[in-house]
């Protein structure tokens, strides 16, 4: 393509959000680059005729005078056949704005109050928490087999009693707002279908059961959590203590005098040196061997365990988690909301930007981790800046959304937020009204468009991500048939989170769905053969089994602490030392594999 065709031909554009932690700028968007790159050199491919060439970063002018240049990555796609045609990868890079957010145990803390979550769903009316009670059923409608195993018209049905039953007009202001209400509604609606009004009624109990089971489970998993927490936090403790009781014995056996001359074994450690730096290193040496011989295995594990423990889990809380305590904070009067409102602001600079440009012929969203969320709100408050000028079609402008074909999603913890965060409680009905006409949904802009599917919503998960999941809660208010295009995979051959979550477009299945949209303007609003589930099942069977060592761990110590630990706590201690011992064994394998290069771990690698 020559330079004057290059200036005049219309380009896609790549709008990428990274996910939660220390980012790179450059680094997630050039790893996506790398990706679809080996994709298209693959022989294997479906584009195996087709390459990328002149890759490199460019260089544009802000849109006005006060705005900053931009730096993007740039490439021409090159097929036979067809001509050459420009693609741009921009980057929305946040994190910097949420750079040393929180300290760990202010991050701890907060982890720890999310356990009264489930407790305010068992004791709320059927009309509290909508958009979860709708997100539970359109997983019971998955989880049913979906619409091809069970009548999708009565979930249709109990979908717009719901919202019908949800307007504050429809029911008595006081007392009528419990399932057993929802019922005699439901009752009075169908009445003229004895059938349907079964079959409904029927489905209504099942999804109250399913909501109930859900919580429960919800329950369990935050109790393992914060038993993982304190757990954790004891063995730190105990590992320190440890530490200066070896101090203290080995002072108190070995260098009697230090101690009589000190008068403490902390002084006493201090007049060892002393003897060393005196002439008597080599005995010293002799005497610290003796002792150190003299250890069982668990004196030393326990204080390198709690170490390492200690330091690990602060990295997480601090570099992650602490992201997504500042991202989730809703509350105005917050300080950290401010940091919201800035990644807010930037991501609709990077789009509006991109979406600006006069040859930009269509754009593509891509997300990972928290920035799948950050991209969801992004556009969210674009649609209502652009709704005060343009009411009537809020998508074609002043910003034109109209130009975003995809939305994608990988590693999403959507759903979680919303659990966590975007449920609330008033006495006002107009209040959540209100809260639900702001939040949206897929069945409002940017995904839907005068009532039609207008952007198409692919959210890739793994079960071995923890982080990641099904979308549910972005499900219409009115109707279950328009929802995300929720797609299971399996990253890794053994339960690894970490690389479930990292390694999602390093997965040859997703990498060459989104050259499919990238290239080919593939996989639109009305391509329903996305939703699939391509992933393993072995994922829960082994988060069970690790589940299960807090549990034991807090058991042993409630049991020592009663003093039968040399009771019933010996089997309890046996099977907690056989588990984490097959854990650490099983990765130490991994590990020497990965390190003579012969085991990648993936189970579609590129």
């Amino acid at each position: 393509m020559d330079d004057a065709k290059a200036h005049s031909a219309p380009f896609v554009a790549v709008i990428y959000f990274h996910g939660m932690g220390s980012q790179r700028r450059y680094e997630e968007g050039s790893r996506l680059l790398d990706s679809i790159d080996r994709n298209l050199q693959d022989k294997s491919s479906c584009e195996s005729d087709a390459r990328l060439k002149d890759i490199g970063p460019r260089h544009e002018a802000g849109r006005t005078p006060d705005d900053p240049d931009v730096t993007y990555l740039g490439a021409t796609y090159v097929k036979a056949g067809q001509p050459d045609r420009e693609i741009r990868i921009y980057e929305a890079y946040w994190a910097p704005i949420m750079a040393d957010t929180s300290s760990a145990g202010a991050v701890a803390l907060w982890i720890v109050r999310q356990v009264r979550r489930p407790f305010a769903s068992f004791f709320s009316n059927w009309m509290e928490f909508r958009r979860l009670r709708r997100s539970m059923l359109a997983e019971l409608l998955d989880r049913e087999g979906g619409p091809k195993t069970v009548n999708e018209d009565d979930y249709e049905a109990l979908c717009q009693a719901y919202a019908d039953f949800g307007d504050g007009r429809t029911v008595a202001p006081k007392g009528g707002q419990s399932f057993a209400c929802f019922t005699t509604f439901l009752e009075d609606r169908l009445c003229n279908s004895t059938d349907e009004q079964r079959r409904v009624l029927a489905l209504a109990r099942k999804w109250r059961r399913h909501f109930l089971r859900r919580e429960v489970g919800n329950l369990l998993f935050l109790l393992t959590i914060l038993l993982a927490i304190l757990t954790s936090l004891a063995a730190c403790i105990w590992g320190a203590m440890m530490v200066v009781d070896w101090i203290g014995q080995f002072v108190a056996s070995n260098l009697p005098q230090a101690q009589d001359n000190a008068g403490g074994a902390v002084d006493g450690a201090s007049t060892a040196g002393m003897a060393v730096t005196g002439g008597n290193a080599a005995n010293f040496r002799v005497r610290l061997s003796e002792y150190l011989n003299a250890l069982d295995f668990w004196s030393i594990a326990t204080p390198a365990v709690g170490i390492l423990m200690a330091l690990g889990v602060r990295k997480f809380l601090t570099d992650y988690m602490g992201d997504v305590e500042a991202w989730s904070t809703y509350q105005e009067t917050d300080t950290k909301y401010l940091k919201r409102k800035k990644v807010i602001a930037l991501g609709s600079k990077v789009v509006a930007h991109v979406l600006g440009h006069d040859r930009c012929e269509r754009a593509v969203v891509v997300s990972h981790s928290l920035g799948t969320s950050v991209a969801l709100d992004t556009l969210l408050a674009m649609v209502n800046t652009n709704r005060v000028t343009n009411p009537t079609d809020p998508i074609s402008g002043p910003v034109d959304l109209s130009r975003i074909r995809h939305f994608v999603t990988a590693g999403c913890p959507v759903d979680k937020i919303n659990y966590f965060f975007e449920t609330y409680r008033s006495g006002s009905r107009n209040y959540t009204r209100v809260v639900e006409g702001l939040r949206g949904d897929i069945g409002t802009e940017p995904f839907s468009r005068a009532g039609t599917a207008h952007v198409n919503w692919v959210n890739f998960w793994d079960r071995g991500d923890i982080i990641s999941g099904p979308i549910q809660s972005a499900v219409a208010a009115r109707t279950l048939k328009r929802r995300v295009d929720n797609v299971h995979v399996a990253g890794m051959k053994f339960p690894n989170p970490g690389g479930s979550h990292t390694g999602y477009f390093r997965d040859k299945t997703i990498v060459s769905t989104l050259c499919g949209m990238i290239f080919d303007d593939a996989y639109d609003s009305t391509d329903e053969d996305l939703r699939k589930d391509e992933g393993v099942r072995y994922s829960n069977w082994i988060y069970l089994f690790a589940a299960t060592l807090p549990w034991l761990a807090a058991l042993y110590i409630v049991l020592s602490f009663f003093g039968l630990a040399d009771g019933f706590g010996k089997p309890i201690l046996v099977v907690f030392t056989v588990s984490v011992g097959l854990l650490v064994a099983i990765n130490l394998v991994l590990l020497v594999k990965w390190l003579l290069g012969r085991y990648d771990g993936r189970r579609n690698p590129i």
